[in-house]
């Protein structure tokens, strides 16, 4: 049987151990230290990801109108910012995420750390990840001026997003982790008016103008959250 020695190239001695069926051979995995240490380590990784559960952020407290007009792939907005978190978090591969159907027919709302501690349970993760929408609006600036009845107006509009989560660990109910992130967008439009007659043309859309500072403070979160996690 092959045997690895001092200096001996690890793939040299597996390319001797291995089975008609293109397999590693058990004994390879003893007789070649690199690899067996390597194995160790992924299922070590593996052991070690905490499993999470994204609950649908809260916005009762934003007081904006543009809440309810917004939608993500069909779903509400508190759906859609946490789906896309879900989206973030499996990408990075630090953590694993349960799957919500465990919790779906529930109205959470605005998230007690009792009610943490059952959804975390029910879905037997490690911790639960609450969020909360603390700005989410777009406002409008207009300056204009008319002379003789000609006049032109410029709108600048700005969306801003600003996203909060905190963390809470299913088997004592602490606060283990806070992140947060927050994003602005901004467009301008313009119209004039001859004699009492107006046109306007805009290059502003409220629409892609929320959903992208949706998207940068979700990146930002996801990379915040997971620097603590």
């Amino acid at each position: 049987m092959a045997s690895w020695r001092p200096g001996q190239s690890a793939i040299a001695i597996a390319a001797g151990l291995v089975l008609g069926s293109g397999a590693i051979a058990p004994m390879a995995m003893a007789a070649i230290p690199e690899l067996a240490t390597a194995s160790a380590i992924a299922g070590d990784k593996q052991t070690e990801r905490k499993r999470v559960l994204v609950l649908d952020f809260y916005y009762g407290n934003t007081g904006s109108n543009y809440w309810s007009g917004y939608s993500y792939s069909g779903s509400s907005a508190g759906v859609g910012i946490s789906q896309q978190l879900i989206e973030k978090l499996l990408e990075s591969g630090q953590v694993r995420v349960a799957d919500r159907s465990v919790v779906a027919d529930r109205n959470w709302g605005d998230v007690s750390t009792s009610q943490a501690i059952e959804a975390g349970r029910l879905a037997g993760v490690d911790y639960v990840i609450i969020g909360t929408v603390r700005e989410f609006n777009v406002e409008s600036r207009s300056t204009g001026v008319s002379i003789g009845g000609i006049g032109g107006r410029s709108e600048r509009q700005t969306a801003r997003v600003d996203l909060a989560v905190r963390v809470i660990e299913t088997a004592t109910g602490d606060i283990v982790a806070t992140a947060s992130g927050a994003a602005e967008r901004e467009a301008s439009a313009g119209g004039g008016s001859f004699l009492g007659i107006g046109a306007s043309s805009s290059s502003s859309n409220e629409g892609a103008m929320m959903s992208e500072a949706v998207r940068e403070a979700v990146d930002l979160l996801a990379t915040d959250l997971l620097n603590k996690l």
